[in-house]
C-alpha cells in the first residue's frame, strides 16, 4: 500500500528547488515537464500541488484535474493504479497522469491492464539539434537565413544582451504587450502568470536569457534553461511582428550561445495552436519527443 495524504500537498515554491532537481536528476528526463523552472513558473497559472511519496514527488493540477507522471524510480502499473484510485476517490482527479514516458509503456506491457494509454500530438515536444538551428543549412530554411538578414541589414544599431535583474522589468512589459495582439485569451493569461513569476524570480532561478534591443527598444527575448545532460529548454520566446526577422534572429542567436553547452534544444509544445504547430515544424525538428497519457481503467 502506498501511503497517500493529500492533506500534505502544497504549492510549488522556490525552496523547493533542491529537492525536485534531485529527483529529477533519477530518470534526466528531456520532456520540458520535467524542469523546476516550469513547475515554479505554471504552478499558480495550473494550481500545481506536491508531496514527496514513497520517495517520489508526486504532482497533481487542480485546475487540470490530472496528475503527473511521478518523478523518480518509476512505480509499477499496479501502484499507479492505486495513486489514481486515490484521487479519483477524494474527487481530486479523474485519474488521469499526464507526461508518461515512452520507455515506461514499453517497459511495463502490463499497463493496459490498469489503464487506457493515449499518445496526443498537442504534448509532443519539438526537438532541434543546436547545430541546426545555428547552421540553418539547407533549401528548406533559406527563408529563415533570408529573414535574419533583412533584419540585421534594416536595424544595424541592433544589439544582443544577455538578461539581466535590469532588464527583467522591460523585458516582461514587452511579452506581456505582445501577448495583447494574440488570441487564446484563456492560454494567454496561464502564460502571463508564468511570465510574471519568472521574470520576478530571475536571478533567483537557474534561467538565462536574450534580448535583442534596436535602440533603445527591446524587440525580442527568449529565456531557457538547462533541461538535462545533453539538452536546453527553451520556456518563453517572443519576438515583436514590427521587425520582420527579429523572430528568426533571436531564435538563431539562443542556439549561437548554447551551442557549446548542449546538442539539443527543446521548444516545447505547440498545444494544438495551428499557427505555432505550423513555426515550429518549419524548423525541422530532429524528433517529436512523445509524450503518454494513461487514463484510469472501470472496474
Amino acid at each position: 500500500m502506498i501511503n497517500l495524504d493529500i492533506s500534505g500537498f502544497k504549492p510549488v515554491e522556490l525552496s523547493d528547488k533542491v529537492v525536485f532537481d534531485k529527483h529529477l536528476a533519477i530518470l534526466n528526463r528531456m520532456s520540458c515537464e520535467c524542469n523546476f523552472n516550469n513547475l515554479f513558473c505554471w504552478g499558480e497559472a495550473y494550481l500545481t500541488r506536491w508531496n514527496i511519496v514513497s520517495d517520489r514527488i508526486i504532482l497533481f493540477s487542480e485546475q487540470e484535474r490530472s496528475i503527473q507522471m511521478p518523478l523518480g524510480e518509476y512505480f509499477s502499473p499496479a501502484e499507479m493504479a492505486e495513486i489514481a484510485d486515490y484521487f479519483i476517490e477524494r474527487d481530486y482527479s479523474s485519474g488521469s497522469f499526464f507526461d508518461v514516458p515512452e520507455e515506461y509503456i514499453q517497459a511495463f506491457p502490463d499497463i493496459e491492464q490498469y489503464f487506457e494509454v493515449g499518445c496526443p500530438e498537442d504534448t509532443f515536444d519539438y526537438i532541434y539539434l543546436t547545430s541546426d538551428l545555428l547552421d540553418l543549412s539547407g533549401a528548406k530554411l533559406s527563408k529563415k537565413r533570408n529573414l535574419i538578414k533583412q533584419f540585421e541589414r534594416e536595424h544595424p544599431e541592433h544589439r544582443v544582451v544577455m538578461i539581466s535583474k535590469a532588464d527583467a522589468k522591460e523585458t516582461l512589459k514587452l511579452a506581456l504587450r505582445l501577448n495583447t495582439f494574440l488570441e487564446h485569451s484563456h492560454f494567454l493569461l496561464e502564460e502571463n502568470s508564468a511570465l510574471h513569476k519568472a521574470f520576478t524570480y530571475f536571478d533567483k532561478l537557474d534561467i538565462e536569457g536574450l534580448v535583442v534591443f534596436v535602440g533603445d527598444e527591446p524587440v525580442a527575448f527568449t529565456v531557457f534553461s538547462r533541461q538535462n545532460d545533453e539538452s536546453y529548454d527553451v520556456h518563453f520566446e517572443k519576438a515583436s511582428r514590427d521587425f520582420k526577422g527579429a523572430s528568426q534572429f533571436i531564435n538563431r542567436e539562443t542556439a549561437k550561445l548554447l551551442s557549446g553547452r548542449c546538442r539539443y534544444i527543446n521548444r516545447e509544445q505547440d498545444l494544438g495552436l495551428p499557427g505555432l504547430r505550423k513555426a515550429k515544424q518549419s524548423y525541422a525538428p530532429a524528433l517529436m519527443l512523445k509524450r503518454y497519457t494513461l487514463n484510469r481503467r472501470g472496474d
